[in-house]
C-alpha cells in the first residue's frame, strides 16, 4: 500500500492509503490508464480520471464529488474549462448530482455540455462531464465507464475512511477532555457538553446510576429555548457502560434532522471511550465519600472519648505495635501530660488487686492487644497520695473490624472511694456482729435457764420463749452481717469435709420442725445418696435460710417438702412450699443482696434482704449452682446442686455488682 501526502484542504478526497481497484485488464493500456491504476491519493485519481477523460475525447472534462465539509456536491477538478464558464459548469453538475440522471444542455459559444453520474454499490460516486462544440456528433462516455467506476469507488472509499479517521480523532479528543475533570460531576458536565458538540443535537443529558448518581440527578446542555423537562422521555438514549456495568446514560433531544444514525453511533463511540474515565471517576468520588465520612466519624469520636466521664485508653495498631491514646481524666488518673503511649510505657503502672506486677503475657493490656474481652477486672495503680493504693475496675473490648483485632477501647473506674467505703463498712460489721455476740449468748443462756424452771405460770413462760426466739433471731441476723462482710472482703473460707448430705438435710429440718407445728416439714430422699466433699456447717446454713423462708412466707397449714435427688454429675435439693407467686422480675433479682420481695415488703415480715443471697455466694463456693422457679399450682420452689466431685477449697468469688441467676435444670 503507497504512503500518500496530507490531506487537501477542498474537504472531498485526503491524502489517505487507497487501495488498487483497477481491473487488470488495464494493464498495457493507454497512458492515462496506467497512470489512473498507479495514482495512490484523492488528488491524483481526479486528475487521473480528467486525463482519461481527455484521451478519451472527452473535451474540457470536469469532475463533481460529494463535499463531506460542507455537504454539498461540488466541482472536485476540471480540466479545460473557460473561467466564464465555471461556476454555470458547477451548478448544473449538483443539479445533475440532485437529479440523479444524464442531462445535457448548450453554453455559449456553441458548446454542447453533458454529464453522467457514475454508481456503484447502489449509491451514486461521482458526476462527470464534459463539453463538445454543438456541431460535432456527441461522444459517450460509457467505453470508459467501469474505470471511472472503479476509480471513484477508490475514491468513495478514501473519503468514508477519512472521515472515520476524522471522527475517531474528534471522539478521542472530546474523551480526553472529559478525562482532564477532577471531580464526577464535573465529569459529567463534561460528557453532556462534549456529547452535544460531536452530535449538533439541540440539547444533551446525561445523569449517572448507582455509585455514579449525581445528587441532582440529569445534568442538561443545550440552548434553554429547547431544554424539554423529563430527559428520561427523550427518544434517543445511550448507555455508558464500563465491564458490563452501566454507570451512565446519556438523552439526546433532536430537531432538524439532528441527530441523525451517523450522530448516533459517534456518540456510542464516544461513549465507549469515556466509560472507564467514569468508572474511575466513581470510585473515586465514592472514596473521597468515604474518607470524608470516616474523618468525620473519627473527629466526632475522639471529641465523644475525650468528653467522658471515665478515664478512657483507645489502642490502635501502629506497624508492628500497639499506641495507646489517653482522653483527658485518663491522663490524670495516669498522672499522664502526653496523649499518647506505648502498652510498654503504660503496663508498670497497673498492678493486680493484691498490688503484685502481672505476668508479661497475662497484663490486662496485652491480653487486650491480643484481641480478648476483658470485664470487671479489679487492679491497682501505682502512686497514690501519701503512699495509699488507688483501686480501678479495668475493662477492654476489642473493635471488631476486618476479622483482626487492630484496635480496642480500655475504661479505667476509679472505685478507690467506694474500696474506702467498703473496707469501712465491713470493720463496721465485724466489729457490731462480734460485739452483739457476748450479749446475745448471755441472754440466750439466762432464758434457757428460765425455760428449764418447773413452777413457771404460762404467761411467764411465754414471754421467756419470745425472748429466746428473739434473741436467736438477733444471732442469726449478726451472723448474717458477718458472713456478708467477709463474703464482700473475700475472706469466708470453706472447711470441707465428706458430709452425709441425707442426715444432714434429715437433722435441720427436725430442729425446724420443732419450732413450729403450722407449717410441717416433710423430707423426700432418692435411693443411693452419695458423700458429698462439702462444709456442713456452710450447707446447713444454707438450708436453715431455705426453710426458714418458706415458712415465713408459705401459707398457714401448708406442707413443706425438702427433695434430695441424685442427677448424674450432683446431687440437687428442693425446697417447696405454697404460698404466693413471684413474678419474672423478682425471680430474677431474689438472689441479690439487700433485695426483699413484694410480699415481704406488703406482709412486712422481718428480715434484711441477706439470707438468698448468702445462700447463693456459698452455693457457688461449693462450685454449685442456685435457682428459684414458680408453677402453676403457686408452689414456690428454691433449688441448689452441689456437684459430685468439687475442687480445692477456695475463698468464694463475690461480685460486687447485681447477681444474673442461673437458668434451673431438673
Amino acid at each position: 500500500m503507497k504512503q500518500v501526502l496530507p490531506p487537501s484542504g477542498d474537504g472531498t478526497v485526503g491524502a489517505v492509503p487507497l487501495p488498487p481497484a483497477i481491473p487488470e485488464q488495464a494493464v498495457g493500456a493507454p497512458p492515462a490508464v496506467v497512470r489512473l491504476v498507479a495514482a495512490g491519493d484523492g488528488p491524483s485519481l481526479v486528475q487521473a480520471v480528467l486525463e482519461l477523460m481527455e484521451e478519451s475525447g472527452l473535451g474540457c472534462p470536469h469532475l463533481g464529488l460529494w463535499d463531506v465539509r460542507t455537504g454539498t456536491w461540488r466541482l472536485a477538478g476540471h480540466r479545460g474549462v473557460p473561467e466564464t464558464l465555471v461556476e454555470t459548469v458547477g451548478a448544473r453538475v449538483e443539479e445533475a448530482a440532485r437529479e440523479g440522471s444524464e442531462a445535457a444542455g448548450l453554453l455559449p459559444g456553441g458548446l454542447r455540455h453533458r454529464l453522467a453520474p457514475i454508481r456503484g454499490g447502489g449509491e451514486l460516486l461521482g458526476v462527470v462531464g464534459w463539453l463538445e462544440p454543438e456541431e460535432e456528433a456527441a461522444r459517450e462516455v460509457a467505453p470508459i465507464a467501469p474505470l471511472l467506476q472503479a476509480a471513484l469507488q477508490r475514491i468513495a472509499r478514501g473519503v468514508k475512511q477519512r472521515k472515520r479517521s476524522s471522527q475517531r480523532e474528534a471522539v478521542r479528543r472530546a474523551a480526553l477532555a472529559v478525562g482532564e475533570a477532577r471531580d464526577l460531576e464535573t465529569m459529567l458536565e463534561a460528557i453532556a457538553e462534549r456529547a452535544r458538540l460531536l452530535t449538533g443535537a439541540e440539547a444533551v443529558a446525561v445523569r449517572g446510576r448507582g455509585a455514579a448518581a449525581t445528587e441532582d440527578g440529569w445534568i442538561v446542555r443545550g440552548h434553554a429555548s429547547v431544554i424539554a423537562p423529563r430527559p428520561e422521555m427523550w427518544p434517543h438514549g445511550i448507555p455508558i457502560r464500563h465491564q458490563g456495568r452501566q454507570l451512565a446514560e446519556l438523552r439526546l433531544r433532536g430537531g432538524g434532522g439532528r441527530p441523525d444514525d451517523e450522530d448516533l453511533a459517534l456518540v456510542r463511540l464516544f461513549a465507549e471511550h469515556v466509560g472507564a474515565l467514569v468508572a474511575s471517576a466513581s470510585a473515586r468520588s465514592q472514596l473521597q465519600r468515604e474518607v470524608s465520612a470516616q474523618s468525620r466519624t473519627l473527629r466526632w469520636l475522639g471529641s465523644v472519648v475525650e468528653h467522658l466521664p471515665v478515664a478512657t485508653l483507645l489502642l490502635f495498631s501502629s506497624g508492628e505495635s500497639f499506641l495507646v491514646r489517653l482522653n483527658r481524666r485518663a491522663k490524670v488518673l495516669l498522672d499522664r501530660e502526653e496523649e499518647t503511649a506505648t502498652i510498654e510505657e503504660l503496663a508498670p503502672l497497673l498492678l493486680t488487686e493484691e498490688g503484685r506486677p502481672f505476668p508479661a503475657s497475662g497484663h490486662p493490656l496485652a491480653r487486650v492487644a491480643r484481641g480478648e474481652s476483658i470485664h470487671r477486672l479489679e487492679a491497682q495503680l501505682v502512686g497514690g497520695e501519701e503512699g495509699a493504693p488507688r483501686f480501678i475496675v479495668f475493662h477492654g473490648e476489642q473493635l471488631h473490624g476486618d476479622g483482626e483485632c487492630r484496635a480496642a477501647v480500655i475504661a479505667l473506674e476509679d472505685v478507690s472511694a467506694f474500696k474506702t467505703l467498703e473496707r469501712m463498712r465491713a470493720q463496721w460489721a465485724s466489729l457490731i456482729t462480734h460485739d452483739l455476740r457476748q450479749p446475745l449468748t448471755s441472754i440466750l443462756g439466762f432464758a434457757s435457764l428460765l425455760a428449764q424452771q418447773q413452777d413457771l405460770p404460762p404467761p411467764i413462760r411465754n414471754r421467756i420463749a419470745a425472748i429466746g426466739s428473739a434473741a436467736r433471731r438477733l444471732v442469726r441476723i449478726s451472723r448474717d452481717l458477718l458472713d456478708a462482710s467477709l463474703m464482700d472482703a473475700r475472706h469466708l473460707g470453706l472447711e470441707r469435709a465428706p458430709t452425709d448430705v441425707a442426715a444432714l438435710v434429715r437433722n435441720v429440718a427436725e430442729e425446724l420442725s420443732r419450732e413450729t407445728v403450722d407449717k410441717p416439714i416433710r423430707v423426700v430422699l432418692d435411693a443411693d445418696l452419695p458423700r458429698l466433699d462439702v462444709d456442713p456447717v456452710r450447707i446447713e446454713q444454707v438450708l436453715e435460710n431455705l426453710l426458714s423462708n418458706a415458712r415465713k412466707y408459705g401459707r398457714p397449714g401448708s406442707e413443706i417438702v425438702v427433695h434430695v435427688e441424685r442427677a448424674p454429675d450432683e446431687v440437687r435439693i428442693h425446697v417447696r412450699n405454697v404460698g404466693d407467686p413471684l413474678d419474672e422480675d423478682e425471680l430474677s433479682r431474689i438472689f441479690t443482696r439487700f433485695y426483699r420481695g413484694r410480699n415481704a415488703v406488703r406482709a412486712g415480715f422481718p428480715g434484711m434482704g441477706l439470707g438468698l443471697y448468702i445462700c447463693r455466694t456459698l452455693v457457688e463456693a461449693h462450685g454449685g449452682r442456685i435457682w428459684a422457679a414458680c408453677t402453676p399450682s403457686e408452689e414456690v420452689v428454691f433449688s441448689f446442686a452441689l456437684p459430685l466431685q468439687t475442687c480445692q477449697p477456695t475463698a468464694p468469688d463475690v461480685p460486687s455488682g447485681g447477681f444474673r441467676p442461673h437458668s434451673s435444670a431438673g
